[in-house]
Order: structure tokens, then C-alpha cells, then sequence
């Protein structure tokens, strides 16, 4: 392909990125063609040695979601950078997304559990003081001995809850870093090979 069709394609891939970061891309491909012309190298042989346009301009969209997401990390961005990082390479759609996706689901469950069992501890609590309707506690409630110990296991399923809730915070924040630096090495090597 020639100068023209590979700046084109570039271009036509690098869509919906701020105009002044593109024209700098552009500037520097349109340098790397003009380096080559002076070298005295055919713009196929160069547009061979950048590597594929498409791939190109993906690496520069996930390293731009990338860095949105490294200020906002709200899942809308990391959702935009792991799919731009998905769109860098086959290998990381048929293995790292299945990977992904199980991780990101036990993070869930762990969630669901942690609010669960925090739920659980609140209504033992409530249920250590009034009776509450439908709610079947294995304590005998009409001794002071089992409200006591209906409260003290409603404090201690409360703070088990809360724990795993610091801890579903901490993995999800763990696998945001995990996520951002995976992307970030995928982005670097289809820069690398393009140049």
C-alpha cells in the first residue's frame, strides 16, 4: 500500500480521537514515510515496515482510553479501555477474556456475599432488641443469654461482611491496575512493531 492509502486508512481508524492528537500521529507517519523516501525505500516497502494502519490506530485508541480511564476509573472507561485492549489481538479475545470475565465474576459474588452477610448482621442485630416477623433466629430469644448472643453474632456477621466488602474493594482495584498495565504492554507492542 502507498503513502496515501496507508495515512487514509490511518486516518478513517483513528475516528472519534481528538483532532490535534491525530494530526500529530499523521505528522509522525507522514515523517516516517518521508525518512524512508530519503533513504531510498518505495512506500510499500515502508508502509510494510510500519505494520498494519488498523492495529496502528487501535493501539493509539486503547493508550487514549487508557489514560482516561488512569484519571476517571469509572467502569464506563475501563469498559472502553479493556475493549480497545481486546481490539488489539486475537490471543486476548479467545483467552484473556474468558479469564476476565470469570475474575470479574467471582469479584461480584464476592460483592453479593459481603452484602449479604453485612444484611444478615444488621437484621440480628434488629432482631437482638424487637422481634421481627419472618425472621427465624436459632436462639432462644426469651432469655437474656440469647439476645445477647443473637447481638454479639449479628456485630461479628457485620464486621465479616464489612471486611469482605474492603476486600472486594481492594481486588477490584488490584484488577483495574492488573487490566491498565496488560493494555498498556499490548499498546506498546503494536507501537513497537510499527515502528
Amino acid at each position: 500500500m502507498n503513502k496515501q492509502e496507508f495515512l487514509a486508512i490511518l486516518r478513517a481508524n483513528l475516528y472519534g480521537m481528538d483532532v490535534n492528537t491525530v494530526k500529530d500521529i499523521l505528522y509522525d507517519y507522514e515523517e516516517h514515510f518521508r525518512i524512508g523516501l530519503e533513504n531510498n525505500k518505495t512506500e510499500e516497502e515502508i508502509s510494510k515496515a510500519l505494520g498494519n494502519p488498523v492495529q496502528i490506530a487501535n493501539a493509539y485508541k486503547a493508550d487514549n482510553f487508557i489514560k482516561k480511564a488512569e484519571i476517571s476509573p469509572r467502569p464506563y472507561n475501563m469498559f472502553k479501555a479493556v475493549l480497545a485492549g481486546i481490539g488489539l489481538g486475537l490471543f486476548n479475545l479467545a483467552f484473556v477474556v474468558g479469564l476476565y470475565a470469570g475474575i470479574i465474576g467471582v469479584v461480584i459474588g464476592l460483592g453479593g456475599m459481603s452484602l449479604g452477610i453485612s444484611f444478615a448482621g444488621i437484621v440480628m442485630i434488629i432482631n437482638a432488641f424487637f422481634a421481627l416477623p419472618y425472621v427465624s433466629i436459632p436462639f432462644n430469644l426469651s432469655i437474656g443469654l440469647g439476645k445477647l448472643a443473637c447481638f454479639i453474632s449479628g456485630i461479628g456477621l457485620l464486621s465479616l461482611g464489612l471486611l469482605l466488602l474492603i476486600l472486594t474493594v481492594f481486588i477490584s482495584r488490584l484488577i483495574l491496575q492488573v487490566t491498565i498495565s496488560y493494555i498498556k504492554a499490548n499498546v506498546e507492542l503494536v507501537k513497537k512493531a510499527g515502528n
